[in-house]
């Protein structure tokens, strides 16, 4: 069991963030995401449910005579049972992953933890075999309907198997598409900002490669140099220095108000939209200012629907 667990929480997609789908719209409102999979996920998992007791009852009841009469209705009896039965279980896994996620913490951490789970094995095998059970359940759902005709058309309609097929593969093309409607009902505000409007240059995000030890030592070499140079300064050199640092900071804030410098540095390790730290492979759009800030493209996209201005200098797009 802790094998099962640990393989469905595996992070698979840290190198692919951009490449998760969903992903883009869930972060820009995690707490909506959120609400969103609690509320539909039980109303999936049912349909799944009644699907697969569908068939499974229709096997049970009456196999043996299918199987004599239709070997191919039988078979799509018993694979649809089986796909129902493992989406079942996906969606119930994927449902509890996502209960677990405490929603009385600060959103920035509530998308981190969204983030993590929408990167985990479990919601990729979800992606995976929804899309490939869908269309297998269409096909299904035309096999089942062309035997339904054709039984009451051109023949007595005694045997109920297809029939039984009929109407658990319609639950779950109904459901599929229901699903769809409702999330482009929920999400249509946060979908509607144009990506990129103004064909900005995209960068993947890639983390700095850099000596943890390194940087610490060189850090104590630095705090020991200015110890050192503190200690050998005369009261005299010391109160020419105060005045020449206070000098070059009121100089500093002055161009940094009048918008002749960044106001961070060229390193930025945070979008400044949504306060969260850039991850690798993020998506992110370089403004065209003058010191090329960063930052994510979903945030970008929907700050230029109100605002044509850099988040950070306040230069004109």
């Amino acid at each position: 069991m802790n094998r099962l667990i640990a393989f469905c929480l595996e992070d698979v997609g840290l190198q692919e963030n951009h490449n998760i789908p969903g992903l883009n719209i869930y972060s820009r409102d995690p707490i909506k995401g959120i609400n969103f999979f609690k509320r539909q996920t039980p109303i999936t998992i049912t349909a799944y449910c009644t699907a697969a007791s569908l068939c499974l009852y229709t096997l049970f009841t009456r196999g043996s005579r299918i199987y004599k009469s239709s070997l191919t209705e039988w078979m799509c009896l018993v694979l649809a049972s089986m796909s129902a039965s493992t989406m079942t279980f996906i969606k119930l896994g994927l449902y509890l992953m996502l209960s677990g996620i405490n929603m009385n913490e600060n959103v920035h951490q509530i998308k981190l933890n969204f983030k993590k789970r929408l990167r985990s094995n479990l919601y990729g095998k979800n992606i995976k075999y929804t899309v490939s059970t869908n269309i297998f359940h269409d096909l299904l759902l035309i096999f089942s309907l062309v035997k339904v005709l054709y039984s009451a058309i051109f023949g007595s309609f005694t045997d109920t198997g297809s029939l039984f097929l009929l109407i658990a593969t319609a639950i779950l093309s109904f459901r599929q598409r229901m699903l769809q409607r409702q999330f482009n009902t929920t999400f249509t505000a946060l979908s509607t900002a144009t990506m990129n409007p103004y064909s900005m240059e995209v960068e993947i995000y890639k983390k700095p490669e850099q000596d943890s030890n390194e940087s610490i030592n060189k850090e104590e070499n630095q705090k020991m140099s200015d110890r050192e140079i503190q200690n050998n300064e005369t009261p005299l050199n010391r109160e020419a220095n105060s005045q020449e640092e206070n000098h070059e900071h009121q100089n500093d804030t002055g161009r940094i108000e009048s918008g002749e410098v960044s106001h961070t540095s060229p390193n930025q390790t945070e979008c400044v939209i949504c306060m969260t730290d850039y991850e690798e492979g993020d998506r992110l759009l370089i403004f065209g200012c003058t010191y090329r800030h960063k930052f994510h493209e979903d945030c970008l996209s929907k700050w230029l629907t109100s605002k044509e201005t850099c988040p950070l200098c306040k230069q004109h797009v």
